[in-house]
């Protein structure tokens, strides 16, 4: 009896005890769910899976680590999923021969590996492309053509004379010119002189590796002119020869030579008027009257 008594008495303290809980109790209760909620959530959030998506534009791929993101240029896994905060590495690497041109999207930038702390679904584009042609650099072709001439070039850039006496032309680096003189009507190729010729060829190559001048110089053609003379000879036996006078005032001589025969060539570079009379000379050195004399016009 007693013995019950006392299991009576601690069934009914227990029941009092959650009875003393009250509108307390609830209110506990539900703090409690709510924190276990909140730690299930914050656990959850944490061990969350975000990915990665990588696209490759041209001829290259793009590998992550750590994960398996082998993407382009024969690899075909282009997404793999993280955990947050995980810090993945992608690399860039374009075929052989050809460049990386860079990153979009979440990476930026030129340079071939990428870093991101994943916290959130993450894309990124990479491109690759043929390798940019390297600048042209252009040097200038500076000529001055002198009176009576013309100066062309190959390739065509230059073409200098007449009125035009001075021109320039850019040429790209390690271009071949070839420079041609040319001689008007009257006037002869003289030389070159400057950084680009020299000489007296009238064509020229020129490497273009700097900025290169030339002068072509020209003058007035030497033109050679003949004058033929004949007369009637003496029947004379004692004449042995016919000396020639000549000059360019009327009676005036300023040279003259003797020849065996009734006939004599004169050359002469200038022009105007030339004079000309002829004496019979004997072989002891007498000598006749001079001729009527003749004169020849050189225009």
């Amino acid at each position: 009896m007693r013995f019950t008594k006392r299991m009576l008495g601690v069934v009914m303290l227990a029941l009092s005890v959650v009875a003393c809980g009250g509108a307390g109790g609830e209110a506990d209760t539900e703090q409690t769910a709510s924190a276990q909620s909140e730690t299930a959530q914050g656990i959850g959030f944490y061990f969350a899976l975000y990915p990665i998506t990588v696209a490759v534009t041209g001829p290259g791929k793009v590998v992550g680590s750590p994960g398996v993101i082998d993407c382009g240029d024969g690899g075909s896994v282009c997404t793999d999923k993280f955990k947050k905060w995980t810090s993945v590495t992608l690399t860039a690497t374009p075929t052989a021969g050809m460049n990386f041109l860079g990153w979009g999207g979440s990476c930026s930038g030129q340079a071939t590996t990428c870093t991101i702390n994943n916290s959130a679904a993450r894309s990124v584009t990479a491109q690759f492309g043929a390798p940019s042609a390297p600048p042209v650099v252009n040097y200038t072709l500076s000529i001055v053509a002198g009176q009576g001439g013309r100066v062309t070039s190959s390739p065509a850039g230059i073409d200098c004379g007449g009125t035009t006496t001075q021109c320039n032309a850019p040429y790209a680096n390690g271009t071949n010119v070839t420079l041609t003189a040319q001689a008007l009507s009257g006037y002869q190729f003289v030389g070159w002189s400057g950084t680009a010729c020299s000489g007296t060829t009238a064509t020229c190559t020129v490497s273009m590796n700097a900025a290169k001048a030339a002068t072509a110089s020209f003058t007035p053609a030497v033109v050679q002119h003949t004058i033929q003379l004949t007369w009637t000879g003496s029947s004379d036996t004692a004449v042995s020869g016919y000396k020639v006078y000549h000059g360019i005032q009327a009676g005036t001589y300023t040279d003259g030579g003797v020849v065996s025969s009734a006939s004599s060539t004169y050359t002469t570079t200038g022009s105007g008027t030339h004079y000309f009379a002829v004496s019979a000379v004997s072989a002891t050195g007498q000598e006749s009257a001079r001729s009527a004399e003749v004169s020849v016009l050189i225009p």
